[in-house]
């Protein structure tokens, strides 16, 4: 896992701004992502998939959040059961 992390942390590094939003599930790739961008000198800022799409807006704008790290196979099942805006 450490070995992942560290990998992953230099892709982030790339990442635009400090503050990095992550809408990922209890997992361990939701944990594999939260260490990498530490590890990246990230700021980390988690986001609940349950919250509204106004709330995520919010939380994002209030957080300064410029990139959201999530993945496509979580965000395509949160769509078909309709738990989270399409637009996020």
């Amino acid at each position: 896992m450490l070995t992942a992390c560290t990998i992953f942390s230099r892709r982030l590094n790339r990442a635009e701004g400090q503050r990095l939003g992550i809408l990922m599930p209890t997992s361990s790739a939701g944990a594999i992502a939260n260490m990498a961008a530490l590890f990246a000198g990230k700021t980390l800022v988690n986001l609940n998939f349950t919250a509204s799409e106004q709330a995520l807006l919010s939380a994002m704008e209030q957080a300064e959040v410029k990139t959201i790290l999530t993945a496509h196979k979580f965000i395509t099942k949160l769509n078909a059961r309709e738990l989270i805006p399409h637009r996020c």
